[in-house]
């Protein structure tokens, strides 16, 4: 099970999601998609990791799981202490049941569910501790940067200085530790890549994907709020993008973020042309752990599933970020891959 951070609903080449016509490389995905069944309109219940996470590893609604924030989680007293989450399920009924990267928001639930969730050896030491996604900030707080493989990372190098290289290692060891043996007891891997989440840092080949000539990059076809939308619908936001990093700021000030502002047009495809370069990366770390799936003889009897906690906006209506229920930030890829049911993959389904 692979979850994507902030996953707009725009995969290149796959029909139904391909809403940049193209534009974005994801050609792991897009192969992915050839075998997979492909939910063209599925919706977060909530634009907001935290939320979207309790409900979906719950499978109940925010009104449920009462974690409509960073604060709550479903498993707080008087709400769902005997809940069945989706690891906890698989786990109960034989399956080892690793993961690593964000799967769980942080800390909501505790300890990633703990051992309500997981198999033991990822809690006693046996195997990997969890790995939570981190690398350092891009330099001089910019909002993305394009940096080499080797980066010195703390005066020292790392191979694994980005965030989802670390993830994307760790699941490979996973799946090699679940299928050791040949009387291996099935498996559930989860894998939650933070990209395209905020920083958009990844290694330097992959805005070369994208043109460098900003005015190649397509923007939004509708920029900003029609008039009558309501200002509950609307949000700015200013502490968690536009005061965060340096060249955001240099972009507009902080007085001008109302409802009708629009950042100039060369900022926002610069921001479009990293915001896909961090998809591309991420598509490449799928690619790496399916590679091994393969490799290890398993993906012809694996499930294979792949969707995003929610959407993003790049613009649209004025927007950025997620925090809405525009379409942009509510909906997110879905595909579902099951090698037996492959007379069935093509079908294009409404979520």
């Amino acid at each position: 099970m692979f979850v994507s951070d902030d996953l707009r609903s725009q995969l290149g080449g796959i029909e139904g999601i391909d809403d940049a016509g193209g534009t974005v490389k994801t050609p792991h995905l897009a192969a992915l998609a050839k075998d997979s069944t492909v939910f063209t309109h599925c919706y977060a219940q909530q634009a907001l990791c935290g939320p979207s996470r309790n409900s979906f590893l719950s499978g109940r609604r925010p009104t449920q799981t009462k974690a409509w924030q960073f604060i709550d989680h479903f498993r707080e007293q008087g709400i769902g202490e005997g809940w069945t989450a989706l690891p906890q399920h698989f786990k109960e009924h034989g399956y080892t049941v690793v993961g690593t990267g964000k799967v769980y928001h942080k800390d909501l639930p505790p300890d990633w569910d703990g051992a309500k969730s997981w198999d033991s050896r990822m809690i006693d030491g046996t195997w990997q501790e969890w790995v939570y996604p981190t690398e350092d900030p891009c330099p001089n707080q910019t909002i993305w940067c394009a940096l080499p493989r080797d980066s010195i990372v703390n005066g020292s190098r790392k191979d694994n200085a980005f965030e989802d290289e670390s993830t994307t290692q760790k699941a490979i060891e996973l799946l090699r530790n679940v299928t050791q043996d040949a009387t291996s007891s099935p498996f559930f891997v989860a894998v939650g890549f933070r990209k395209p989440h905020l920083q958009w840092r990844f290694p330097e080949e992959f805005i070369d994907l994208y043109p460098s000539n900003l005015s190649d990059i397509r923007l939004p076809k509708h920029a900003s709020l029609p008039a009558s939308t309501p200002d509950l619908a609307n949000h700015m936001a200013v502490s968690e993008l536009l005061e965060a990093y340096g060249d955001v700021k240099k972009c507009g000030s902080q007085v001008n973020y109302t409802r009708d502002f629009t950042f100039p047009d060369a900022c926002q495809a610069t921001w479009r042309r990293a915001y896909w370069a961090s998809v591309s990366y991420m598509d490449s770390c799928v690619g790496k752990v399916l590679q091994e799936l393969d490799r290890i003889d398993h993906s012809h009897d694996t499930v294979v599933v792949f969707f995003g906690d929610h959407g993003w906006s790049l613009g649209e209506l004025g927007q950025w970020e997620k925090f809405t229920n525009f379409e942009a930030s509510a909906r997110t890829p879905l595909l579902i891959k099951v090698p037996w049911l492959q007379g069935q993959r093509r079908a294009l389904l409404h979520g």
